[in-house]
């Protein structure tokens, strides 16, 4: 894990975004539906670690992630993005970190294994400068994570409702992933990462 000079500080130093140092990997999964007169690949893409301040920095947790940067648009240079349909987000799923986990750092801090107790609700927008004006629009948001996924969970899954991102992802420079977390600090830092799953749609024809 990076050191904390190298970490993107965002609002109350309570969210840290672990960027500096972390890859971000794209993986093509690959099928096709003639039936539908259309091909369609799915795209996942790893999102970089992200660090929760402990309670002993703030009683309250609504903060802002730093903006992840993504361009899928150079990951895509040998589809023709003429002939493709649509891209939608199909889900993003967020899990504890297996540097968040570990044994002896736990048993540092309050000797109890990590979870997103500490988390009552996300929403996620999307963002980019399209046709020369920065455009920005809600994808997905959760509220009640507990309720609506039970307690202790080490990975949460938030599903989108389908819209069509590409003009986000032909914006010259790629586009951002902004989301802005509420909830309870946790009794001791966690950190959690994602992975963004993708599904392009092309003209099969």
């Amino acid at each position: 894990m990076s050191s904390s000079s190298d970490h993107m500080l965002i609002s109350r130093k309570l969210v840290t975004n672990l960027i500096c140092g972390s890859a971000v990997l794209f993986f093509l999964m690959f099928y096709t539906d003639k039936t539908q007169g259309v091909d369609r690949f799915r795209v996942e893409q790893n999102l970089p670690e992200n660090l929760v301040e402990d309670a002993r920095m703030s009683s309250e947790l609504n903060s802002e992630l730093t903006p992840i940067h993504l361009d899928l648009k150079s990951e895509l240079e040998s589809t023709d993005l003429s002939t493709v349909a649509s891209i939608q987000v199909r889900r993003l799923v967020w899990e504890i970190a297996p540097s968040s986990t570990e044994s002896s750092l736990d048993q540092k801090e309050d000797g109890l294994a990590d979870n997103f107790n500490f988390l009552e609700s996300m929403k996620l927008y999307i963002a980019a400068e399209v046709n020369g004006e920065r455009k920005e629009v809600f994808l997905a948001g959760v509220n009640d994570f507990n309720l609506r996924f039970g307690g202790n969970r080490k990975q949460l899954t938030m599903k989108q409702n389908g819209m069509d991102i590409k003009e986000f992802v032909e914006a010259p420079g790629g586009f951002h992933i902004l989301a802005h977390i509420h909830g309870t600090p946790p009794p001791d830092r966690v950190i959690f990462t994602g992975k963004v799953t993708y599904r392009i749609t092309t003209d099969g024809s």
